[in-house]
């Protein structure tokens, strides 16, 4: 799936340009609390906070599962 299909299959999933937390969590296969630790440790810095949550834009989140896709194909099994 190129990314722009993917960017349009979350926003149309999820009837919007952005997710929560709990959707990323959902969408990449980890732990709400597990991405709070990994972004506090400089990973995942495309989250945004609002200063009550954090969240995403679509477009980041499908060029986060594209390139992990990618390092997956690429990794000998």
């Amino acid at each position: 799936m190129s990314n722009i299909w993917r960017v349009m299959f979350l926003a149309e999933k999820y009837g919007r340009m952005t997710m929560t937390l709990e959707e990323v969590a959902e969408q990449i296969c980890l732990a709400p609390s597990t991405i709070k630790n990994r972004r506090t440790a400089g990973e995942f810095a495309w989250l945004k906070s609002d200063g009550r949550a954090l969240y995403a834009d679509v477009a980041d989140v499908a060029l986060y599962l594209e390139q992990r896709r990618t390092a997956d194909a690429a990794t000998p099994a």
